[in-house]
C-alpha cells in the first residue's frame, strides 16, 4: 500500500507566459520516461489555446531531475535542436552534479545555461506579475 503514496518516478509540468514555456522535470529521465517528455513537448507546441499562442522560447527547468541517462540527454538535445530549427530560444537550467556529469561526458555542457539559469526562471516567473516578458 505504501507504493500508492509514493511519488511517480518521473513527472513533467509546464507553464506558459508571454511566449515562454517553462517545462519542469522531476525524477528520472531515462529510456522508460523519455516518451512522456516527448509527448508533453509535442502537446505544448501544438496547443495555442488562450495563452497568446505557441511558445517561442523553451525554458527546460532540470532542478528536480535526479537522474538522466543517454536517452534522456538525447531528448534534451532534440528539444534544443528543434527550438533552434524553428528559430525559437532554448535554455536548460538547474542541474545537479549527477545530471551535469552526463552532459559533460557527452561533451554537451554548453547546452546548460547555469550562469543566468536561476535569473531566467525568476524573470519568467516575474513576467506574469508585471507583464515584462523579456
Amino acid at each position: 500500500m505504501a507504493q500508492a503514496d509514493s511519488p511517480p518516478r518521473f513527472s513533467v509540468h509546464s507553464a506558459r507566459r508571454n511566449g515562454v514555456a517553462r517545462v519542469a522535470l522531476r525524477g528520472e529521465l531515462d529510456l522508460e520516461t523519455v516518451p512522456l517528455l516527448a509527448e508533453h513537448l509535442a502537446l505544448l507546441d501544438g496547443n495555442a489555446n488562450g495563452d497568446g499562442g505557441r511558445p517561442t522560447r523553451l525554458l527546460l527547468d532540470l532542478r528536480g531531475l535526479t537522474f538522466m541517462d543517454s536517452t534522456g540527454l538525447r531528448s534534451v538535445l532534440d528539444a534544443a535542436h528543434d527550438a533552434a530549427r524553428r528559430g525559437h530560444g532554448f535554455a536548460a537550467v538547474g542541474v545537479n552534479p549527477a545530471v551535469r556529469k552526463v552532459f559533460e561526458l557527452a561533451g554537451t555542457a554548453e547546452f546548460l545555461n547555469e550562469g543566468g539559469g536561476l535569473e531566467l526562471i525568476r524573470r519568467f516567473t516575474k513576467a506574469g506579475a508585471d507583464g515584462d516578458g523579456r
